[in-house]
């Protein structure tokens, strides 16, 4: 978690290895991951608010989730079929 010192916004830095990304081959897929979040507004979606980086690591500033990633809160409670097929319907 990020917060930024003046408005105290609150955000979440993700930070990625530039030598893993070509290690793994995925160059493409993060820049076109990047490009495709960058024009998504969807609630049930962590908004990406930008990106840069340095030598070493890409660094994404994502939305804070105030329950953790879906990943997380699976683990916290089992999601009932209804809802996952709601959100994967507004998702798709």
């Amino acid at each position: 978690m990020a917060q930024e010192k003046n408005i105290g916004f609150i955000c979440v830095i993700k930070k990625m290895s530039k030598q893993r990304i070509r290690d793994t081959k995925v160059e493409e897929h993060i820049l076109r991951e990047i490009k495709i979040q960058s024009y998504l507004n969807h609630g049930n979606l962590t908004a990406l608010y930008g990106y840069f980086q340095d030598e070493e690591y890409l660094y994404l500033v994502l939305e804070a989730l105030p329950d953790g990633s879906l990943q997380q809160v699976k683990k916290k409670r089992k999601l009932p079929e209804k809802e996952t097929a709601a959100i994967v319907k507004q998702v798709s």
